[in-house]
């Protein structure tokens, strides 16, 4: 059975491995938010964008990063502090 486990501590980030599927929330202040009202995936009027990411890896600098080529990533201790872009974000287990 596939679950949704939201990531809410710093341990359960430190147990993600390369490859795990990520389901990250974005605010509307987010540049994954404004490229998607770009290319119209969403409407410009949409509170948050949802999107899907294959973990790359975490960083010396406690950074999540979700893919290389567009550059979109999320300080870990910014999100933990409520502080980040990225509102919520979520394993995929199963």
């Amino acid at each position: 059975m596939v679950q949704l486990v939201k990531l809410e501590q710093q341990e359960q980030f430190d147990e993600l491995k390369k490859g795990d599927i990520v389901v990250v929330k974005w605010n509307e202040r987010s540049d994954e938010h404004r490229a998607a009202v770009r290319k119209r995936k969403i409407k410009e009027a949409e509170p948050h964008f949802i999107g899907h990411y294959n973990m790359v890896e975490i960083t010396r600098l406690n950074e999540v990063v979700l893919e290389v080529k567009r550059n979109i990533y999320f300080n870990i201790g910014m999100y933990l502090d409520g502080e980040s872009t990225a509102l919520e974000a979520h394993k995929i287990e199963g």
